[in-house]
């Protein structure tokens, strides 16, 4: 994670598994938590999965405080299949921490 207390611009925040991920449908989403105080209203950001050996690479724009959704994908035992990103992104029952 990318903390405003250690932030670098650009480095890469990185969620792995070391076995088998479990099936089903994964969303890959970028979080503007905070600007850490730099006053940047928008930021690029550069996505890259690596599903199965395969390597996608997805380059957006977020701004400040917006939640997006770069890629959905189904993973199980077939092929994978990629869906189209949606724009209702919610956290469901995960609680967010406080911004600030």
């Amino acid at each position: 994670d990318n903390l405003c207390g250690n932030y670098i611009n650009g480095r890469p925040e990185n969620i792995f598994w070391l076995s088998s991920p479990p099936e089903g449908e994964y969303q890959v989403q970028v979080d503007w938590y905070s600007d850490c105080g730099n006053g940047l209203s928008s930021q690029s950001v550069n996505v890259r999965t690596v599903v199965r050996g395969t390597t996608r690479t997805y380059s957006t724009t977020i701004n400040n405080g917006e939640t997006i959704e770069v890629v959905r994908f189904n993973y199980n035992n077939g092929p994978i299949t990629y869906l189209p990103p949606r724009t209702d992104v919610t956290f469901g029952n995960v609680p967010r921490p406080p911004k600030g």
